[in-house]
């Protein structure tokens, strides 16, 4: 069985290899296969892109949104 280790690599790997995303700023959290995604971005854009990334780790049963766009 996987861990929330295992969990957590997996969706930090999908994020971080977008090039579309400064995956910088973003702090990936997972408990009990439901993972958390909370930081600072620029657009809505990127936002909404790392939440459609983490949807596709599919050992997870829940992406909860907590990201907060900065606009200029």
């Amino acid at each position: 069985m996987r861990d929330d280790g295992d969990h957590h690599r997996d969706k930090e790997l999908e994020i971080g290899c977008d090039p579309a995303i400064d995956a910088h700023e973003i702090s990936v959290g997972v408990r009990n296969r439901i993972g958390i995604l909370t930081g600072l971005l620029r657009s809505y854009r990127e936002r909404f892109q790392a939440e459609r990334d983490a949807r596709r780790v599919a050992s997870l049963a829940a992406v909860p949104n907590a990201l907060e766009v900065k606009v200029a």
